[in-house]
């Protein structure tokens, strides 16, 4: 399955949980929580357990404020 993460752009599903296992695995050698990361980032901590996971519907932008 493909998903849109804006801007026209298309990724797999196979490349949108290692982008969100990558995340996560840099989130927690920080020891951040997710709450934590969300308020670094100026997103919330539901967008940045989506991210993690994988969901469909993350933006180019919130990827972006993350990395």
């Amino acid at each position: 399955p493909i998903w849109s993460i804006g801007c026209g752009a298309a990724v797999s599903t196979s490349v949108r949980q290692r982008l969100g296992e990558n995340v996560r695995l840099a989130r927690v050698r920080r020891r951040m929580s997710q709450q934590e990361l969300a308020l670094a980032c100026g997103i919330t901590r539901k967008t940045v357990y989506a991210l993690e996971k994988g969901v469909p519907g993350t933006t180019i932008a919130t990827v972006f404020a993350v990395l």
